[in-house]
């Protein structure tokens, strides 16, 4: 029995020690696994913390005077300063702090190192800011017009967006951001910011917007951006030391008289294009966009080669003249457009572009064929006003050649030549082959064989005949005189005389050394004619009566 009772009560005193330590961890925001948000209001709310090193849950601070937690580490969760907000979450805080009226002043966590949520805050009473030892915060997100103070903005490195909407701090440095996704800044006062580090590999792209109505001088290094948009406006000054941009944005800066990126070469369009737009997939990158700057003066990209989406310069009435800036530059992929109050336009070396030019000036007297000079025949050009003059050389219109071009060039006619050459050379043999030589066998090939061709093909034709002359077409055609037969008939007159009209009388006609004294026609005996030999044939030839020269 008393073992039983013993026993017993050791069960009950487990039990209570047990349920003592639950109610413990219960109100410990300390104790692991914690799973209610700490609310800081009042000093002893801060005393029931102050000896934490790590919270696992979100951390709420609504008071009205400033607060330290001089050993707190991590925050597993969210840090929210708040005024006048009810907790997003639903947690048994809300109902606090409604209608809370505290406004904190300053919060100071000297060994905080890591935010596993968010550092998230709207109070407009909040005017220091101490964190020198944070390093990792998955975003930062602050709506605080009166803060002044921001310690530890250089230890700053591993976090994902970076949200400043609203401040009163006069200098910014951001020295060792890492894998950046978002930037987004906006000022009220006269400032300067200065960003360093490396931006995410998202496949939209990073994000860097500075916004200001203050004028300010922003300076960035960051590192990674082929794929990364900067959009600047209210700023004074602009320095970026990237050598490859996704985008960028220029506008409405009232006091940028100056824009120079020496270091810029080449604008990627290497984000996802945008599928809102069915007609045409652009993409949120490749593009420089620099508008409505009225007090810019230059614009000066020296080392920029190219540009994969569009180029647009509008709405810059000091900008008098374009192209200067940009010797480098030799292709623009889609649109290129350029409007203003310029009086020049003139483009070091001729640009290709992919879509189409537009060009216009408010100058009447600006001359459109500056223009039609910076780029190469067959682009698509829009100009105005439409005014053209003739007075450059025509070689001025033509794009010079590249040094590559100017190889093909070279090799192209050295193979010309040599087809030449052997062309000729067959040419010759196939001559060879077909005019055989006197004992039927073809002609060697020998070194007289190229003369041979050369005398057959420059041999001096024949002269053409003479033209008749038409003046002896009147003279009789040559007589008619037949060939001798073998037997002969002799005709004599009656008498021994033969007279002719008009002739008189003639001697009688002897046959045979007899005269023939009757009318009487008496047969002859055969006599055979034999054609003279050739010795007997007289030198000289009759005289023909067909003009000189004449061939049938």
């Amino acid at each position: 029995m008393h073992t039983f009772k013993a026993s017993f009560y050791s069960l009950l005193l487990c039990a209570s020690v047990i349920l003592a330590q639950a109610s413990t961890n219960a109100t410990n925001p300390c104790a692991p696994g914690g799973s209610v948000d700490v609310l800081i209001s009042t000093q002893d709310d801060i005393d029931l913390v102050a000896d934490c090193v790590v919270l696992e849950t979100n951390l709420i601070i609504n008071t009205n005077f400033s607060i330290s937690l001089p050993i707190l580490a991590i925050v597993e969760g969210d840090v929210t300063v708040a005024e006048y907000i009810t907790y997003e979450e639903g947690h048994i805080f809300d109902r606090q702090l409604e209608e809370n009226d505290q406004s904190v002043i300053g919060v100071s966590f000297p060994r905080l190192e890591t935010i596993r949520g968010r550092l998230y805050s709207r109070s407009t009473t909040l005017g220091t800011l101490e964190l020198p030892s944070l390093s990792t915060v998955q975003d930062v997100d602050l709506g605080t017009p009166n803060l002044t103070t921001w310690t530890g903005t250089n230890t700053l490195q591993a976090v994902d967006q970076l949200w400043l909407l609203q401040h009163n701090i006069s200098k910014l440095e951001f020295g060792k951001l890492s894998s950046v996704s978002s930037i987004w800044m906006f000022f009220e006062n006269p400032s300067t910011l200065y960003l360093n580090g490396t931006l995410s590999n998202s496949t939209l792209g990073s994000n860097v917007q500075i916004t200001s109505i203050s004028d300010i001088s922003v300076t960035s290094d960051l590192q990674n951006t082929y794929n990364a948009s900067f959009s600047f406006q209210g700023s004074q000054n602009i320095t970026l030391s990237a050598e490859t941009l996704g985008r960028l944005q220029i506008s409405n800066n009232s006091k940028l008289e100056h824009l120079s990126l020496p270091y810029l070469t080449h604008v990627s369009n290497a984000s996802e294009p945008d599928s809102s737009d069915r007609m045409r997939l652009r993409r949120y990158t490749g593009s420089i966009s620099i508008t409505d700057n009225e007090r810019l003066q230059d614009i000066d990209f020296p080392s920029l080669v190219s540009i994969d989406e569009e180029l647009t310069v509008v709405g810059n009435p000091l900008l008098a003249s374009f192209g200067e800036g940009f010797p480098a530059l030799e292709s623009v992929g889609d649109v290129f457009r350029v409007e203003g109050n310029m009086t020049s336009f003139l483009l070091p070396n001729p640009v290709d572009v992919g879509y189409l030019v537009t060009v216009k000036s408010s100058v009447d007297t600006f001359d459109c064929s500056q223009v039609t000079r910076s780029f190469p025949n067959g682009t698509s050009i829009s100009c105005s006003p439409y005014n053209y003059t003739t007075t450059a050389s025509p070689e001025e219109h033509k794009p010079k050649l590249t040094y590559s071009a100017k190889i093909g060039l070279g090799v192209g006619i050295a193979v010309f030549v040599v087809l030449s050459f052997g062309l000729g050379c067959g040419f010759c043999l196939w001559r060879s082959h077909r005019h055989p030589d006197q004992s039927g066998r073809a002609a060697t090939i020998s070194s007289n064989l190229l003369r041979l061709w050369a005398k057959e093909s420059f041999q001096k034709k024949p002269p053409s005949y003479p033209l008749q002359d038409f003046s002896r077409r009147d003279e009789p055609l040559p007589s008619y005189q037949p060939r001798p037969s073998s037997t002969a008939t002799t005709l004599a007159p009656e008498g021994d005389e033969v007279s002719r009209p008009g002739t008189g009388s003639r001697a009688p006609r002897h046959l045979g050394g007899e005269e023939l004294t009757s009318r009487a026609v008496s047969p002859v005996s055969a006599v055979e004619v034999e054609p003279p030999a050739p010795a007997h044939l007289s030198s000289q030839e009759a005289p023909s009566p067909l003009p000189p020269g004449y061939r049938p």
